[in-house]
């Protein structure tokens, strides 16, 4: 009852807010919802302005004239929706998702994708500007629907029927999207199949709002035609096996997991997995060399793009002619192994002495020779390296980037080239500003579409020292 009645009055609230920031100019007329859009933010949202005010536009493109609605006031700006689109961008294309407007995990299909990979190239390039001297290539992309290998999802429950999809941008609710153009069919059959086991074994979803219920989420990633399934459940749920048979029906080879996650965040996964039924782990293959996926490994959800920018910086190696490369953060040790055809040596850095461990099992696996594992603290195992002077350093961080200390302790270590896969423009800017403020000089930057429809972009970056 509680719960109902704050949901209530938060409606209420957003309603009043609506209904007092429309009258964003003190005498409005029809002409004052009309907006002519001169160009994109960095989220990709249109930019206008009128009568000294700024105002971001969703979903609206360079160039058209749009009429707005539910303009709302958010410090300096007005952010507001489109009522209807007057005179439309030739790059402008209908959306080939009846979820689109629900979901929000795509945020650019109403763009055509020769402009979505034109936006992500000139992002980079805008992040860059103050780095002198920077040519960015155009955005290397090769599929833009049915390319990702990887989806989390989470349950809830509508009408006393399991859902299972993503959380709406806006309102948390949990979408049932029952069809994902980003992953394919195999998405469409495996989703059913979860739901399917769930119903007949008559589990709960979890209701973050009073914290009951099972079933969290599920983790899924698909390579060729085998699947890794994590299942997150604040308790073990009945009925496993056959979850596994059902989905063993469907491919080749199965790896099912159950991580059991009582916190009450939206964290995924929470401590360690345990082992449930099929194979323990996930087999695949890349540019040669063949990698066994945990539930908690890290691997690119983008595998035709991954193949591209990996070659990318193979390339960027042999032609230094690097006798060495340090893998930084390596985890299990996958582009250890990819770059272990390039030069002499690999050294591979990982914290995790799990990772490690499953990093010397790969190696043995493809009988590679010239990759050198190594556990601990990269910040301390860096100052005991002997490395020769031609040597590749390689980085490819979380989001959050290097960050200045390590950027000046990887300058201090002085490798002759520095290659920088990143995923966030923004940090990136930072940590290159760092680099090259202490020796370094930017050679190459190609922005890859690892994530087509959406507002993000990786990146691989070149340096060379001065």
């Amino acid at each position: 009852m509680a719960y109902n009645y704050f949901k209530q009055q938060f409606k209420k609230a957003r309603q009043a807010k609506r209904e007092q920031t429309d009258d964003y100019f003190e005498e409005q007329t029809p002409a004052d919802k009309i907006f002519e859009i001169e160009k994109l933010n960095d989220d990709f949202d249109g930019i206008a302005h009128k009568k000294g005010k700024m105002f971001v536009i969703k979903n609206a493109l360079p160039g058209e004239k749009v009429e707005i609605k539910n303009a709302q006031k958010e410090e300096k700006v007005i952010k507001a929706e489109i009522r209807r689109i007057i005179e439309p961008s030739d790059e402008r294309v209908s959306k080939k998702c009846k979820y689109a407007d629900k979901c929000g995990a795509c945020s650019l299909l109403h763009c055509s994708y020769a402009l979505q990979t034109s936006l992500k190239r000139k992002l980079v390039a805008r992040k860059l500007t103050m780095l002198k001297g920077v040519t960015v290539s155009e955005t290397v992309g090769v599929k833009q629907f049915a390319c990702r290998n990887k989806v989390h999802l989470v349950f809830g429950e509508e009408n006393g029927a399991i859902t299972l999809g993503f959380f709406n941008e806006t309102t948390h609710r949990v979408v049932d999207v029952k069809r994902c153009i980003l992953h394919g069919d195999w998405y469409d059959e495996t989703v059913q199949i979860i739901k399917d086991w769930a119903t007949e074994n008559k589990l709960s979803a979890y209701k973050p709002n009073i914290g009951k219920g099972v079933l969290r989420f599920v983790v899924l990633r698909k390579l060729k035609n085998n699947i890794m399934a994590t299942v997150v459940a604040t308790s073990r749920p009945q009925g496993l096996q056959e979850l596994y048979f059902a989905l063993k029906s469907l491919y080749d080879n199965v790896s099912l997991y159950l991580s059991v996650n009582t916190n009450k965040t939206n964290e995924v996964m929470s401590g360690k997995t345990e082992y449930v039924s099929g194979e323990k782990g996930l087999f695949c293959e890349m540019l040669g060399v063949k990698f066994i996926l945990g539930p908690q490994s890290f691997f690119q959800v983008n595998e035709l793009v991954a193949e591209k920018a990996y070659e990318k910086i193979r390339n960027i190696i042999k032609s230094q002619k690097a006798e060495c490369v340090i893998d930084a953060y390596s985890g299990i040790g996958i582009t250890s192994m990819l770059f272990s055809p390039c030069t002499k040596q690999v050294i591979s850095i990982e914290i995790n002495p799990e990772a490690v461990d499953n990093a010397k099992t790969l190696i043995s696996l493809n009988g590679i020779k010239n990759v050198k594992p190594m556990c601990g603290d990269f910040n301390k195992i860096l100052p005991t390296l002997s490395v020769p002077e031609n040597t590749v350093f390689f980085v490819d961080p979380p989001r959050a980037g290097l960050g200045d200390a390590v950027c000046r302790k990887i300058s201090a270590f002085a490798p002759k080239t520095i290659i920088y896969m990143s995923c966030n423009p923004d940090t990136l800017k930072s940590d290159l500003f760092t680099l090259t403020a202490n020796g370094y000089t930017i050679t190459e930057v190609t922005p890859f579409d690892m994530f087509p429809n959406t507002k993000h972009v990786e990146s691989v970056v070149c340096l060379t020292r001065r």
